[in-house]
C-alpha cells in the first residue's frame, strides 16, 4: 500500500499519475519483442460455434422390447453445445426402423414441438431449434413396435442427424433396440430307458432358448422318484456343480443365462433301486423362467434281467405305443373382416399297449394366420413358441395306453379371400407317430357390410329432407320395379305440386357412418325426369348414382347437414356418350372458391364441388339396367360403370375417410335401384 501525505501542488500528483498510466500502457501495449499482451487481456471475441464442436448422442431406455409391448420404449437424442454462444439447428431428421410407429414426444423432453413430418420412417423436426451456449438440449420421443414387426436377433437401428444454419451436418448418431422374446423349450430324456434293478441311468435335460433375447433361468428343480438317488454330474453337463438336495429334489439355484439360439444342458447319473420286481420310476424337472415355469418328465422301466411270463389261454393282440393325431377347425368358414377367430382342436391319442412320450406338437399355420391364445378345455395351457408360421408346444408328456392329450387354441385368420389348410405333426419317444400330418381347412370369404335387394321394402333406409320441396313419399318401394320383377327402391321427384331437385336415400344402420375402406355395388335404372313445370321429360332426370363416405346430422328443422362424395352417371339417351362424375359436398374446413364465403350453404346440396368428370362412349338409355361400382380406400376413390373403369381419383386435400352409403338422384321420374352390396376392402 502506498500512502501519500502532505502532497503540495500539481507536479508530484501529475508525475505519479502519468507514471502509473505509463506503466499500464506499457503492460497493455509493450514494445517490440514483447509477447505478453494476450495473456493479460480480459476480452473474449464473440465467435460463432464451430459446427464440428456440436455433438449428438442417441440412446433408448430399454435394451429390448417384444412386438406389441406396452409401455412403449422411448429414445433420447442429446445435443451438446460446448461453445460460449448459442447454436441453432435448422432441422433434425430421425429415421425409425422399418415398421416402427412414432407416438409422440416424451413428457421430459426439452424440445416440446411435435415434428413437422411425423410420417414414418423419417421423422423431421423443422428449426430453428436453439441449443443454449455451454449446455445441452434433449429430444425425447416414444415409439410403438407393432406385432407386425418381425422379431430378430439382429438389433433394429435408429439413426438421427441434424443440420446447422450454415448447412453443416451434425451426426449421425444411432441407437439399437432388440425386438423379440425369449422362447423356452425343455426336454428330458433317460438313457437307457430299460434298466436292471440296481443299475444306473443317465438323465439329460436340455433347456433351449429359441427366441431372440437372452433368457434367464432363475432355478432348476428336478424331482426324483423315491426309488432313485443322485450319483454325480457327468462330463457332458454344462453345469458341473452338484445340485442342492432338498427333500427328494435336486435344485440348481441359478441364475443361468442362455443366449438366443443356444441351450443349457444338465446331465447326471442316478441310481435305481436294487429291490426285486418291476417298477416304472417317473422323474420330473421344472425350470423357473421369470413369472412362468416350464416342465418336462420322463419314465424308465426297472426290473430283473429275466422274467417268466405266463400267457393265458385267451390273449389279445399286443402293440407298442402308437400315437394318432387328429385336427379340426371351428368354424370352417369365416369372413375377411378384422376380429374373426378360428378355434383349432388337436387330439393326440395313444392307441398302443405301452406308455409313450409325446415330445412336441408342431403346428404350421397358413400364411396370414396368427396364434392368439389357448382356449377353454385345452389340456395344455402353456402357449407355444412362435405366433405365425410354425408354432411348437414342447413337453415330455407321458401317454399311457388309451390316453389322449387335447390342445385347443385360438387364431386370427388371414384377411384375404381363399382356402387355407393347417397341418400338425408330432414327435415322440418310445412311440410310433403318423407319417403324414393331420390337417384342417378353413375358407376365408369376403365379409359383407350390407346386402340389400329391396325384397321387403325400404324400411332400413332414411330419406334426406332438409328443404321444403323434398317429401318423404318421393322415395318408395316398388314391389315389382326391380331386376326380374323383384322389389326396388324408387324415387319420383314430383308427387304433389312440388318439384324436388337433389334427393338422397341413406343407409344409417348402426356403425355405418364409421365404415372405412369398402366397395359398394348397385344396379340402377333411370326412366326420365321432369321439366320446370313438372312434366315428364324422357331425356331428363340425370345424374343418378351413389353417395359414399357419407356423414349425416339429423334434425327436425331445416338445419340438417350432409357431407360426403357423390359418384353419379348421366347423359341423354339421344347422345352417343355419357359421363361419370365425382362430386364432393363441402364443409367449413374443406371448401373451394366462393363456397368458403357462404358458410350457411355448407353441408348442402347447392354447395357441391366437382372433383373429376370423365366422358365414356355409349348411350345412357332409359330402358336399361346398369351396374355402378365404387371403391373407397383411404383418400383414393375408384369407380367402374358397367365394368369399365371410369376414374381413379386421389383426394389430396381433406378427404372424408369414414362414412355410410346412399342412393342419389336429380329431378328423376323414376329412378330405380336394386341389388346393393357393400363389402370391406382388405
Amino acid at each position: 500500500m502506498v500512502t501519500l501525505q502532505n502532497a503540495r501542488g500539481w507536479p508530484l500528483w501529475t508525475g505519479l499519475v502519468l507514471g502509473i498510466v505509463g506503466i499500464v500502457v506499457w503492460l497493455i501495449a509493450p514494445g517490440a519483442g514483447s509477447g505478453t499482451s494476450q495473456a493479460i487481456s480480459p476480452s473474449v471475441p464473440d465467435v460463432a460455434p464451430s459446427p464440428s464442436s456440436v455433438m449428438v448422442h442417441k440412446a433408448v431406455n430399454v435394451l429390448s422390447v417384444a412386438p406389441g409391448q406396452s409401455p412403449a420404449p422411448y429414445y433420447t437424442v442429446t445435443f451438446t453445445n460446448p461453445n460460449p454462444v448459442d447454436a441453432v439447428l435448422t432441422a433434425i431428421t430421425d429415421t425409425l426402423p422399418a415398421g416402427f410407429d412414432y407416438i409422440g414426444l416424451y413428457p421430459s423432453s426439452d424440445w416440446t414441438e411435435e415434428p413437422t413430418d411425423s410420417l414414418e420412417p423419417i421423422i423431421v423436426w423443422a428449426g430453428p431449434i436453439t441449443i443454449p451456449a455451454s449446455s445441452t438440449l434433449t429430444l425425447k420421443y416414444s415409439v410403438y413396435v407393432p406385432p407386425s414387426v418381425p422379431p430378430s436377433r439382429t438389433p433394429y437401428t435408429n439413426t438421427v442427424e441434424a443440420m446447422m444454419e450454415d448447412g453443416t451436418a451434425v451426426g449421425p448418431a444411432s441407437a439399437q433396440l432388440l425386438v423379440g422374446t425369449v422362447n423356452w423349450n425343455i426336454m428330458k430324456e433317460a438313457s437307457p430307458t430299460r434298466v436292471l434293478s440296481g443299475g444306473q441311468v443317465i438323465y439329460t435335460i436340455d433347456l433351449t432358448n429359441d427366441g431372440q433375447l437372452v433368457g434367464t433361468l432363475e432355478r432348476i428343480t428336478d424331482t426324483l422318484d423315491p426309488s432313485l438317488s443322485f450319483v454325480a454330474m457327468t462330463s457332458g453337463s454344462d453345469i458341473a456343480d452338484d445340485p442342492q438336495i432338498v427333500g427328494g429334489s435336486l435344485v440348481w439355484p441359478g441364475p443361468f443365462q442362455v443366449p438366443p439360439g443356444d441351450a443349457l444342458r444338465l446331465q447326471y447319473k442316478a441310481q435305481t433301486s436294487a429291490d426285486p420286481g418291476w417298477s416304472w420310476p417317473r422323474n420330473r424337472v421344472e425350470a423357473d423362467v421369470g413369472e412362468t415355469t416350464i416342465a418336462a418328465e420322463t419314465m424308465i422301466e426297472v426290473g430283473p434281467e429275466e422274467a417268466i411270463i405266463y400267457l393265458p389261454a385267451v390273449f389279445k393282440q399286443f402293440s407298442y405305443a402308437r400315437l394318432t393325431v387328429s385336427k379340426s377347425a371351428n368354424p370352417t368358414k369365416v369372413t375377411t373382416e378384422p376380429g374373426q377367430e378360428v378355434i383349432y382342436t388337436v387330439i393326440v391319442k395313444n392307441e398302443g399297449d405301452t406308455t409313450g412320450f409325446l415330445k412336441t406338437v408342431d403346428d404350421t399355420l397358413p400364411a396370414g394366420f396368427t396364434f392368439l391364445g389357448m382356449a377353454t378345455g385345452s389340456d395344455v395351457t402353456t402357449p407355444p413358441s412362435g405366433t405365425t408360421g410354425k408354432i411348437t408346444w414342447s413337453g415330455n408328456w407321458a401317454m399311457l395306453p388309451g390316453q389322449q392329450l387335447k390342445l385347443i387354441y385360438r387364431v386370427a385368420p388371414a384377411q384375404t379371400e381363399g382356402q387355407y389348410t393347417n397341418t400338425v405333426s408330432v414327435t415322440a419317444h418310445q412311440a410310433d407317430v403318423p407319417q403324414q400330418p393331420a390337417s384342417a381347412t378353413v375358407r376365408v370369404e369376403r365379409g359383407i357390410l350390407l346386402e340389400e335387394h329391396f325384397d321387403n321394402g325400404i324400411d332400413r333406409w332414411t330419406p334426406f329432407l332438409n328443404y321444403w320441396r323434398l317429401e318423404p313419399g318421393q322415395w318408395y318401394w316398388g314391389a315389382h320395379d326391380g331386376l326380374n320383377g323383384s322389389g326396388a327402391a324408387v324415387h319420383n321427384c314430383k308427387i304433389s305440386d312440388k318439384v324436388a331437385h337433389d334427393a338422397l336415400l341413406m343407409y344409417l344402420g348402426e356403425g355405418a357412418e364409421q365404415w372405412t375402406d369398402y366397395r359398394v355395388e348397385v344396379k340402377l335404372k333411370l326412366t326420365g325426369g321432369v321439366d320446370d313445370e313438372g312434366d315428364f321429360v324422357l331425356e331428363g332426370g340425370y345424374p343418378i348414382g351413389l353417395w359414399v363416405r357419407g356423414q349425416y346430422e339429423p334434425s327436425d328443422i331445416r338445419a340438417q347437414w350432409v357431407t360426403g362424395y357423390y359418384v353419379v352417371v348421366g347423359g341423354k339417351p339421344s347422345s352417343a356418350t355419357h359421363f361419370v362424375r365425382l362430386t364432393q359436398l363441402q364443409t367449413a374446413t374443406d371448401c373451394w372458391g366462393a363456397a368458403c364465403d357462404n358458410p350457411q350453404n355448407l353441408y348442402n346440396f347447392n354447395n357441391s364441388y366437382e372433383l373429376t368428370s370423365v366422358k365414356l362412349d355409349g348411350t345412357f338409355n332409359r330402358t336399361d339396367w346398369y351396374t355402378l361400382v365404387v371403391e373407397v380406400r383411404g383418400n383414393r376413390i375408384k369407380a367402374w360403370f358397367n365394368g369399365q373403369l371410369a376414374f381413379d381419383y386421389v383426394d389430396a386435400k381433406e378427404p372424408f375417410l369414414t362414412g355410410t352409403v346412399g342412393l342419389k338422384t336429380y329431378r328423376s321420374k323414376n329412378a330405380l335401384f336394386d341389388d346393393l352390396i357393400v363389402t370391406p376392402l382388405n
